[in-house]
């Protein structure tokens, strides 16, 4: 949870269609939207994406 109670997940690209079925269809999360979905690139690193 960050400022203004915001819940921030970072998560690696394999697990992003795994962990958003998670918050979606999980008893215990049941996300009904999803607001902002971002990335951060950098070019000179061999990963570039953040």
């Amino acid at each position: 949870v960050t400022c203004f109670n915001e819940l921030e997940v970072m998560i690696h690209p394999e697990g992003i269609i795994p962990v958003l079925t998670f918050l979606k269809d999980h008893t215990n999360a049941q996300f009904n939207n999803m607001i902002d979905l971002t990335a951060v690139d950098v070019p000179t690193r061999q990963n570039r994406f953040e």
